[in-house]
């Protein structure tokens, strides 16, 4: 998906042009004036995509609309990653990467645990309802959070594999050992676990 193909303007185009373009495809394709619900979504997004100075500069730098993507994500924890070690400078960064990967396992076990936790005593609390009120409120209420704690089970493991990928693509290089460099070790690798 070409952004500047989508809203018919080119790239060197004005925040004013892409605005004015927008609006008048938006006017042509919305739903509620029987135009294309999809073409409107691609418009949308389209938008979304010049309209943000960040998101624009990044679609010309590389070409890649798809900014939540798996790969974006990997290289955003890379460059965390490698700012942990210039801020570490470690004099083993070998060591430190694998014991950062070791921490990185051992705090998501942790709150895959506490987790696992809630949504036991939760099916517990549900278990123990003998009858049902005619309002289900409380049932929705209980259900929804089990949900929202399976949905941050998995969230937890999509973030963590990708610090871990991060740590492995990393960890192909090898360091050489600096003996003049004190060796210290702070983590914060994992601190986006905040559920």
């Amino acid at each position: 998906m070409n952004p500047y193909d989508i809203l018919h303007v080119d790239k060197n185009a004005t925040d004013k042009e892409i605005k004015e373009s927008f609006k008048n495809l938006a006017k042509k394709n919305h739903p509620d004036k029987k135009g294309d619900e999809s073409e409107m979504q691609k418009i949308n997004m389209a938008y979304s995509i010049l309209k943000d100075p960040e998101k624009r500069k990044h679609f010309d730098e590389f070409g890649n609309d798809k900014f939540n993507n798996k790969q974006d994500k990997i290289t955003k924890n890379i460059a965390e990653l490698l700012n942990i070690i210039i801020e570490n400078s470690p004099s083993d960064i070998n060591y430190f990467l694998d014991e950062l990967r070791k921490q990185t396992v051992s705090q998501k076990e942790k709150v895959k645990n506490e987790l696992n936790s809630k949504i036991k005593k939760i099916e517990k609390i549900r278990n123990r309802i003998i009858k049902e009120g005619e309002n289900k409120m409380v049932l929705y209420i209980l259900d929804d959070n089990i949900r929202q704690l399976e949905n941050s089970l998995k969230l937890l493991n999509t973030d963590i594999g990708q610090k871990l990928q991060a740590i492995d693509i990393v960890r192909e290089y090898d360091f050489e050992i600096d003996d003049n460099e004190p060796f210290s070790f702070s983590m914060g690798f994992s601190g986006g676990l905040n559920l």
